[in-house]
């Protein structure tokens, strides 16, 4: 009876030790890219590193007032805008289609689309550069945009909405843009 206790604590402790080894492998970057955002540039790449120092606010006026970075976030968020709309349009359509519609091998081309998605992003990257190159759109906002929004579906939401489900919800003979609207919004999980 001692020994299973001194047996259960010790694999807390031992979880305890593994967690706290994890947490800080992980946070231990965070923590220095944010402490480095207050050093200067000799202290940032000084050898030994350096943990104490005058924090200077230098980094983030040149960031904001030199290298106008609200440019910069206004293309992120006018890329992010646009990928999204295109991507729940054509996303939501596609898996409405897919998953209601008679469409031949259609379990195969899900099963195309689910695995392009596992793909690596280095497998991706060649043809989408040399597409931009030949289409002379590459460092354009409209390659990010394609880039954003290609291989996105929404197909797990209308998949899972079989036609018992119809009745359930007590959708009796609904037109299919009435069906359509229903299950994008309320995504049914059983």
């Amino acid at each position: 009876m001692f020994l299973e206790q001194i047996k259960e604590k010790m694999v807390k402790v031992g979880a305890a030790i593994i967690l706290i080894a994890l947490v800080v492998w992980f946070v231990f970057p965070l923590f220095w890219m944010f402490l480095c955002s207050f050093k200067s540039p000799q202290q940032m790449y000084s050898l030994p590193p350096i943990f104490f120092f005058k924090p200077t606010l230098a980094n983030y006026s040149e960031m904001i007032f030199r290298r106008d970075i609200f440019h910069f976030f206004f293309n992120s968020l006018i890329c992010a805008g646009i990928s999204t709309i295109i991507a729940l349009t054509l996303g939501s359509l596609g898996g409405y289609a897919l998953a209601r519609a008679r469409i031949p091998r259609k379990q195969d081309i899900a099963f195309w689309m689910i695995t392009t998605r596992m793909a690596p992003i280095a497998v991706v990257l060649l043809p989408f550069f040399l597409i931009f190159l030949s289409l002379r759109i590459l460092y354009t906002l409209t390659a990010l945009v394609i880039v954003y929004t290609s291989s996105f579906t929404l197909i797990h939401i209308f998949f899972p909405s079989p036609r018992h489900l119809v009745s359930r919800h007590k959708l009796f003979n609904p037109s299919p843009p009435v069906l359509f609207f229903y299950f994008l919004f309320n995504s049914p999980k059983s």
